[in-house]
């Protein structure tokens, strides 16, 4: 009996995926467990393996397109056996696993954030594989392809200069650079950032995910908003020391640290709001925004509540590395039971930051700068953030936010705590 391939559903909230390329051609053989295609959602690029051995006797989808989840996008049969006529309707069968490629050096993120509902294309007659669904794809990783395609830049003009002529995001920065050279310059009355009549631009897959999660969110959680300042005084001095023994640890580290102590004593708001009832989670998954190119991403730091402040350190760098080379998977960014967003780095003094469904809050950090304060009746400056605290009012009140934010304030002004 064939054995359909079907576009897996990698979460909950997963409705389409876009296939990148097939690794196998009609007629080749397959081996139960090989990867066979490598699909691309708006979180990350995925190898699909075969749940069966046999031969490849029908691809239904083509390499660039978008379908639903369930859709039959390939055939598997015996060998020798002819392509299987079309059908009409694709239908879900779990005859495909997933397996997330291991991470490559030379890879380039709602983050967690829902992919937009499309309506169920028909399948399309097989064909053969050609060299231009094949550009160069033993020669990139996905996430190298993936960059190529956003900068459309064609990976069969680039030369690589890995191993066997492997193409590196390096090479793609370099081809891009020498071509700048020869792009056109403006017209007589054009800036140089473009007409000056302006224009319209498609939104892009990761647009329109935090599109439509952010929109849904605004529209059905009541958010109610919690400004504090914090001392950072004592904070600035530890990051200090620990720098200077060794240890690459920062002021967002030292929130989310903060951050997981103080919801271990609030552990309302590390919840989740169900319709009938409130859930309240045992770990505490912090999840933290990474700025992309083109939106961002939100990796979960998971566990909070059982790692040390230098634990959360490592784990938050290698998760920002990851999300920022394209090479972040499903599992690294599920599963937030609260988020921190940071904008302290570009200036930002204070902001609101929007909710992530299901999460019942999220805390938006500022800078740390110089302030006045009043010290002893003494107008001085200190070294202060201010943190925003976004609540869903069918979870928590403003007095409960409030609390947690005092407990907060005492963990950060006494960051001696988190070292213990």
């Amino acid at each position: 009996m064939p054995t359909n391939i079907t576009m897996p559903k990698l979460s909950d909230t997963m409705t389409e995926g876009r296939l990148v390329s097939w690794k196998k051609g009609v007629g080749d053989t397959v081996e139960r467990g090989e990867i066979i295609a490598e699909v691309e959602t708006d979180k990350a690029t995925m190898e699909l393996e075969a749940f069966a051995s046999g031969v490849l006797v029908e691809q239904r989808v083509k390499t660039g397109e978008l379908v639903a989840v369930g859709t039959v996008i390939g055939v598997i049969g015996a060998a020798g056996e002819a392509p299987v006529a079309k059908e009409e309707t694709p239908r879900p069968a779990p005859e495909a696993t997933w397996q997330p490629p291991a991470p490559e050096p030379e890879a380039a993120a709602t983050g967690g954030v829902p992919e937009r509902v499309m309506e169920l294309p028909e399948a399309v007659e097989p064909s053969p594989p050609t060299a231009a669904d094949h550009p160069d794809d033993t020669r990139a990783s996905p996430a190298v392809r993936r960059l190529a395609r956003e900068k459309g830049i064609d990976l069969r003009q680039v030369e690589g200069s890995g191993p066997e002529g492997r193409i590196l995001q390096e090479d793609l920065e370099r081809f891009q650079a020498g071509t700048k050279v020869t792009e056109k310059l403006p017209a007589e009355g054009e800036s140089a950032a473009g007409p000056a009549e302006g224009g319209t631009e498609p939104l892009s897959r990761m647009r329109s995910a935090i599109a439509k999660v952010t929109g849904e969110a605004w529209r059905t959680i009541p958010h109610f908003y919690e400004t504090m300042e914090i001392d950072m005084k004592e904070a600035v001095e530890v990051i200090r020391e620990l720098k200077g023994g060794g240890h690459a640890v920062t002021f967002n580290d030292l929130v989310i640290k903060g951050v997981a102590m103080a919801l271990a004593a609030f552990p309302r708001l590390n919840a989740s709001f169900a319709g009938d009832r409130i859930v309240l989670h045992d770990a505490i998954n912090i999840g933290f925004a990474v700025a992309m190119d083109d939106g961002l991403q939100v990796p979960v730091v998971k566990g909070c509540q059982g790692l040390s402040l230098k634990e959360i350190a490592l784990q938050a760098m290698r998760l920002a590395e990851r999300a920022r080379s394209g090479a972040i998977t499903q599992e690294e960014i599920s599963s937030g039971t609260f988020s921190v967003s940071n904008l302290g780095m570009y200036g930002i003094e204070e902001f609101a930051a929007v909710i992530l469904p299901p999460q019942a809050a999220i805390l938006a950090v500022g800078a740390v700068a110089d302030r006045p304060a009043v010290r002893d009746g003494h107008l001085v400056a200190a070294k202060t953030m201010r943190v925003t605290l976004s609540c869903d009012h069918r979870v928590v009140d403003g007095a409960y936010g409030a609390r947690f934010l005092g407990e907060l304030k005492r963990v950060v002004e006494n960051p001696v705590l988190m070292l213990v």
